[in-house]
């Protein structure tokens, strides 16, 4: 969903003036998704197990 969105804009820039589509937008945009997937997913490890230490 997030990378068609920049995928979108990247299409809207295109038409623009003095703005430009460029492919290593698209793939930034995916590099910044797929880093935000991995440092959420180590947050919530991190807290769950904060959360079963102490529950035991």
């Amino acid at each position: 969903m997030l990378l068609a969105f920049g995928l979108q804009i990247e299409i809207v820039q295109y038409f623009l003036p003095n703005r430009e589509f460029s492919l290593l937008d698209v793939v930034a945009d995916g590099v910044g998704i797929v880093f935000g997937l991995v440092v959420a997913k180590a947050f919530w490890y991190v807290m769950d197990t904060k959360m079963s230490d102490k529950t035991q």
